[in-house]
């Protein structure tokens, strides 16, 4: 290839459509080069320097510490066995427990640690995403001071200076400033920094913090605590503007709590009880889409009716909240009432922390605190306010920056940027040379978390210990060796943080025998454990807003006071037929989170719940809105918010958004994020109002005013209707169920498997619509993003898409993989034989074989398979250090589709011959099937009677999608149930 082909292909990876589609191909002739100062060649210069450096840093061996694998594998395996070991990443500074799969010493994916009680061998999308964030070559490669390259001795030397001045004075100069944790080492290293410093102030900053939250159980319990739901256990769940499957570190848990809630629990008289939700919300999410009623309503109208059902619920101290009210909050309270200790009321990030401490009385009157509702302590840490206003004034000589971005997700960085010019000597350590690393005077690398050594605490309070399953890439520094630092002057290492860490709890007595079992389990014991803190004095009251009051020990106990009127919001606003006074609110991007994870492509591309839009963030509001404001999706418009600041972002329309609510992600508009996350989308911060305190405030009031221009979303599904088709079956339990059609005769031959028949089913009523299972399976078969450009013309690559649908005013979901149909329309088409069925019943694709005719696609009436239509697989050694070994990396012109994950058939069958026996049940368990939170998907052999995968498909609820075509797919549903007597209002919402 000439350097001018070369050159071509680097500009077109440079160039800012092509950030958003990196491994588009050169499809056009190239121009040739001017000079020496082309920009292309410039690119082509950064792409080679880039891909050199990961080359080097892709030699990285493992750490320099023991690691132990996990307890259920062998120690090691020979030649590419993959092997096991357990660890953590963390969410919102919460662990989420994992196991990571490692081929000669590389991290490749990441499942789910069966034993943690958090996971239950389930993540999510992010955790699963962790490892192409590891492997992703625009993290920061070396220690910065300004814009000149130094080294970490230089950063530290210029630390410890600093801190010698210090020490005179308590550190009064010194401020430091971090994301969420709830890492015990960390913790411990800065109480001994305090210890040191008695002056010094630590400061948290973290845009996805529910700060209401923490204040409302402060208000009610008197002691900051977050509040950790037993679904198990519950019979009747109230979910007002929460998210609960996936916006909390705890949501595989919640959705796994939540699945076997649906099944057929038994109740007291014998009877089958099933888990009811009732959902709240403004912006609809995954809660709403499976509750088994929804309404829609502002902000201030769920505040409103959360007092009033405190009335209704004869709450102590609970006086009337004004007139208003519908008949259905009746029922509700009813509801409440008959389940009594069987119930939850979860407040979500849009209310207030009054509306907080209201939920955690109404809780506690009905004998939920403690059995349903976990109220677990945390460490109040001051915001950023305070700190800008020291700074301002000159009273911060040092400050640390750990793995937290104001520069970009503080509403007021302007404020934040002119205060830390005032600061002599700032710091900034995070895993990129982001927006705040570039404001600071020293920059330093910090380690990966699959690279250091730490530990957290899982949502639960379990502790995890994170253990590095490769050295670092980049030269990173753990947190944990900054603050040693600061806590004597050495420079140990993580690792003897951490162990020492534990050793103070434990002791020395058998210390190396727990903290082998830790490691191989992949979390500490809590049977030999003294239980987390509940917070401090667990007896006595604690007076609450307006009066209302919960006692911290006994969930009966209830102080009264007086309670003065709340002004009454209607709950179900009508559609109106004017613009009325808008309010914005803000919200994390399901994936995205607060912008930290911009620059991962998997993320970016991962179709958004309800929305399906990719690489873009949007101004949501109900069709009612859009009608009263003149807007169609798509539309470009202005918000000013009522403090004076603007923003510009594209209008989407939604059906079943609250009217007068507009819903803003945050997470996008980063400026250096990287080559991936770089100008995707609008900065939503700027528009964000702050307290009085300097918070910022989940809701603002806004005018929408439009702008003439329009944008084009990148959408993968444009179609949420299915236009009377059975495509999703949904069945009341009052009726009998569905009874699957008797096979039909066919024109194709019938195949005998005599050894094993693979096949796959689908629950329905328990898959909550959360994508897991696509990026599971991104990681696991090396599928490639295409960016937005390639997402517009409908050519994403992803093999399993969850389908969304709306009917009436229920959300529906179909997870959509390949069906392997055993009369499959795809293989008689193909001129050159290259999708056949394989003596299992897979039907396997020869990419060897493959023209791209694409006959197979047209004749596919699932539309499963994926055509690469230019070079998508990424050609860095970036790419290659992080794809899976065991599956063939596609090259452009062939079809691709789901192959059941063949690779770990194969894998799982060659241990049982090795071992002279069959296959047992559960042994294959596809990428989907292991990422599941709700366990939706169920894998195994038709010819073992006693399969799973046999017992869910004798369900009378198991269907074919497109039964009437007579394909017989291996892939088959069982379908959604409705429970009608959980409906508390049959009117229109």
């Amino acid at each position: 290839m000439d350097i001018d082909r070369i050159i071509h292909i680097a500009r077109i990876d440079a160039e800012p459509s092509a950030a958003k589609a990196p491994h588009a191909g050169p499809s056009d002739a190239a121009p040739p080069a001017d000079g020496p100062d082309d920009p292309r060649r410039r690119d082509l210069l950064k792409w080679m320097a880039a891909s050199s450096a990961l080359a080097a840093a892709g030699c990285s061996g493992p750490p320099s510490e023991a690691i132990v694998p996990y307890a259920h594998m062998p120690e090691g395996g020979p030649g590419d066995e993959p092997v096991f070991y357990a660890s953590a990443v963390t969410r919102m500074g919460v662990a989420l427990p994992v196991l990571v799969e490692t081929h000669m010493g590389r991290p490749t994916k990441i499942e789910g640690n069966p034993g943690h009680p958090m996971s239950g061998g389930a993540t999510d999308g992010c955790a699963q995403a962790a490892i192409l964030q590891l492997w992703d070559p625009d993290r920061s490669r070396s220690v910065m001071r300004g814009d000149a390259i130094a080294d970490w001795p230089a950063a530290r030397d210029t630390l410890i200076d600093s801190l010698a001045r210090s020490v005179a004075d308590g550190g009064a100069g010194l401020r430091i400033l971090t994301a969420s944790t709830t890492s015990p080492t960390l913790e411990r290293q800065l109480d001994a920094v305090a210890s040191r410093f008695p002056r010094m102030r630590r400061h948290r900053h973290d845009p996805t913090h529910d700060a209401a939250a923490e204040e409302g159980a402060r208000r009610a319990l008197g002691y900051p605590a977050r509040a950790a739901y037993r679904l198990d256990r519950a019979r009747v769940v109230v979910s007002l503007g929460a998210d609960l499957f996936i916006d909390t570190p705890a949501g595989v848990r919640y959705a796994r709590d939540f699945a076997r809630g649906r099944g057929d629990v038994p109740g007291a008289d014998g009877a089958a009880q099933r888990l009811r939700l009732y959902a709240l919300e403004s912006m609809p999410g995954l809660t709403g889409a499976m509750a088994d009623q929804r309404w829609a309503m502002t902000p201030a109208a769920m505040g409103a009716l959360l007092r009033r059902l405190a009335h209704a619920l004869d709450v102590p101290g609970a006086m009337p909240a004004g007139k208003g009210g519908s008949a259905w909050e009746a029922r509700l309270g009813a509801e409440l009432r008959a389940h009594a200790g069987s119930v939850a009321v979860v407040p979500g990030c849009v209310l207030s922390p009054e509306d907080h401490a209201v939920a955690w009385a109404i809780n506690a009157h009905l004998g939920a605190i403690g059995r349903t509702v976990m109220p677990v302590a945390v460490r109040s840490v001051p915001g950023i306010g305070s700190l800008i206003a020291d700074m301002r004034e000159g009273r911060v000589d040092t400050l640390l920056i750990v793995d937290t971005n104001p520069a970009h997700d503080f509403p007021d960085r302007k404020a934040f940027a002119d205060a830390l010019r005032h600061v002599p000597l700032s710091l900034h350590m995070g895993l990129y040379r982001d927006e705040t690393a570039r404001a600071c005077a020293w920059h330093v690398p910090r380690a990966h978390e699959l690279e250091s050594w730490s530990d957290a605490l899982a949502w639960d309070g379990t502790p995890t210990i994170m253990q590095p399953m490769i050295a670092p890439l980049h030269q990173g520094v753990s947190p944990h060796v900054l603050l040693q630092l600061l806590v004597d002057g050495s420079e140990s290492g993580a690792h003897d943080a951490v162990r020492e860490t534990w050793r103070a709890r434990w002791g020395q007595a058998d210390f190396d025998t727990r903290w082998r079992q830790a490691l191989r389990r992949g979390y500490v014991d809590q049977d030999h454990e003294a239980a987390p803190p509940r917070g401090p004095g667990m007896t006595g009251g604690a007076a609450m807003p307006h009066g209302l009051g919960v006692a911290r020990h006994a969930p009966d106990s209830v102080e009264t006071a007086n309670t003065p009127n709340t002004p009454s919001t209607p709950s179900t606003p009508e559609a109106p037929d004017a613009p009325h006074a808008l309010v914005a609110q803000f919200l994390p991007d399901p994936y995205l989170g607060g912008g930290a994870l911009a620059n991962n492509a998997w993320l970016q591309e991962l179709p958004r719940p309800l929305t399906r839009l990719t690489w873009d963030n949007a101004v949501h509001m109900c069709p009612a809105t859009a009608r009263a404001h003149g807007v169609v999706s798509g539309d470009v418009v202005t918000l000013t918010a009522s403090h004076g600041a603007t923003l510009e972002g594209p209008v989407h329309v939604l059906p079943g958004h609250a009217p007068d609510v507009l819903t803003l992600h945050l997470g996008y508009g980063r400026r250096q994020a990287g080559r991936v996350g770089d100008g995707v989308g609008f900065d939503a911060y700027g528009l964000q109002a702050l307290s009085d305190e300097g918070a910022p405030l989940p809701t603002v009031p806004v005018t929408l005013a439009r702008t003439g221009r329009t944008h084009r979303f990148a959408s993968v599904q444009t179609e949420l209707s299915m236009h009377g088709r059975d495509i999703v079956r949904v069945e009341d339990l009052r009726s009998p169920p569905h009874r699957a059609e008797e096979p039909r005769p066919s024109l194709y031959p019938e195949v005998e498997y005599p050894d094993y028949a693979w096949a796959m089913t689908i629950d329905l009523d328990k898959c909550i619509g959360c994508n897991a299972c696509t990026v599971a399976c991104q990681a696991e078969n090396n599928i490639p993003v295409v960016g937005a450009e390639e997402v517009r013309r409908g050519r994403e690559m992803h093999w399993i898409r969850v389908d969304v649908y709306l009917q009436d005013k229920e959300t529906l979901f179909q997870p959509v993989p390949c069906m392997h149909c055993e009369k499959a329309p795809c293989e008689p088409v193909c001129p050159v034989g290259a999708t056949v069925h394989d003596s299992e019943g897979l039907n396997a694709q020869v990419y060897n074989r493959c023209v791209g005719t694409r006959f197979c696609s047209n004749n596919c009436p699932y539309k499963v398979r994926r055509f690469n239509f230019f070079q998508y697989s990424d050609r860095s050694e970036a790419s290659a250090a992080h794809q899976n070994p065991d599956v063939t990396v596609r090259q452009r012109g062939v079809m691709e589709k789901c192959t059941y994950c063949v690779q770990r058939i194969s894998r799982a069958r060659i241990q049982a011959q090795k071992e002279d026996r069959t296959l047992r049940d559960g042994e294959v368990v596809t990428a989907c099937e292991a990422v599941c939170p709700a366990q939706a998907i169920v894998f195994g052999n038709l010819n073992d009677p006693a399969s799973r995968v046999n017992a869910s498909r004798r369900s009378p609820r198991a269907y074919a999608l497109l039964e009437e075509l007579n394909t017989q797919p291996r892939t088959r549903y069982l379908a959604r149930r409705r429970d009608p007597d959980a409906e508390l209002e049959t009117d229109d919402a």
